[in-house]
């Protein structure tokens, strides 16, 4: 679904016509009709006008869109509800928290998790704070962990808990034929966000928490 789409979906969820709701965030009634129909995209300022305007935040936009809600209210045949933990995971350096809950839930299709090889049981939800791991991940993205998966393969995403001051952080591994594993962001400025290296030759390894499996603003 296109963010369009999902803008005229929950436009008309929450009842408002088109009039109303490019009025209360300040566009034109016919590039809102357009965005609506995907016949031009919109920017990042009037996603965050739009948001607004419909109560809720530009990152439940893109959710609808990618057609994973975050509502309980949802059929249970089609969709699974994963948790969403009030765990913020650093793309720098993060921290070791005192206490994790569940803070709410997020919808998945059933089908697209089994046609990833996907189990429920074994999924969490974190939101990642930093830019260490742009473009692919951004500041404030949901991230889907498994944290079944083991071992890391080389050049996959991980969830990683390192000792202090380091804490939770979500990383590219890698290894090299020496055995050495880098952890890895994906921030270009590898002058802020350097390859961290660990000798193979000391036998030291990496705690991981789980593998990325999917990501999204």
């Amino acid at each position: 679904m296109s963010i369009g789409a999902a803008i005229r979906l929950i436009r008309k969820r929450k009842a408002l016509t088109l009039q109303e709701l490019s009025a209360r965030a300040g566009t034109d009634t016919g590039n809102l009709s357009r965005i609506e129909r995907g016949l031009q995209g919109v920017s990042g300022e009037l996603l965050d006008r739009l948001a607004q305007a419909l109560g809720v935040r530009p990152s439940d936009i893109h959710l609808e869109a990618e057609g994973i809600l975050p509502s309980a209210e949802v059929a249970a045949d089609k969709y699974v509800m994963i948790p969403r933990l009030s765990l913020q995971v650093a793309a720098g350096n993060g921290q070791e928290p005192e206490h994790v809950e569940v803070q709410n839930t997020l919808a998945f299709r059933r089908e697209w998790l089994r046609s990833k090889g996907l189990d429920q049981a074994h999924l969490e939800v974190y939101e990642a704070s930093g830019d260490s791991m742009a473009p692919y991940i951004q500041n404030g993205d949901l991230l889907l962990v498994d944290v079944s998966a083991t071992p890391p393969k080389s050049g996959e995403v991980w969830v990683l808990w390192q000792a202090a001051p380091l804490g939770v952080r979500v990383k590219r591994i890698l290894y090299r034929e020496n055995g050495d594993i880098i952890i890895r962001s994906d921030n270009a400025d590898k002058m802020l966000y350097p390859d961290e290296i660990i000798p193979g030759h000391q036998g030291e390894t990496v705690s991981t928490v789980g593998k990325v499996v999917w990501r999204g603003g």
